[in-house]
């Protein structure tokens, strides 16, 4: 699972807002660049598609078990910010494609 090194580095990263700024430009940048971000359909915010790049690389693991994680298991789904009543759910192709 998680570990807990990795869920403290991304509460430093998120309790920082020069770190997180930095952090935010960086991704920003990256995530198509010369796509209008302000028509068409919504993306993630930048914090769910850091929090779960995060994950991903950590654990090695798949988007089927990504997927599985960020809709199932309540810590994953604390640092991304939904509470245990939460209904916001993740679909499979959001993910692979952010």
């Amino acid at each position: 699972m998680t570990s807990p090194t990795l869920v403290k580095g991304l509460q430093i990263v998120y309790g920082s807002l020069v770190l997180r700024s930095a952090i935010f430009e960086l991704l920003e940048a990256q995530v198509a660049p010369r796509v209008s971000k302000s028509v068409g359909c919504p993306g993630m915010p930048l914090w769910t598609i850091l929090v779960c790049g995060v994950i991903r690389l950590d654990l090695n693991c798949d988007y089927d078990r990504l997927h599985e994680l960020v809709n199932q298991h309540n810590s994953i789904r604390e640092i991304l910010g939904h509470g245990v009543f939460s209904d916001v759910r993740y679909h499979f192709q959001t993910l692979k494609d952010n």
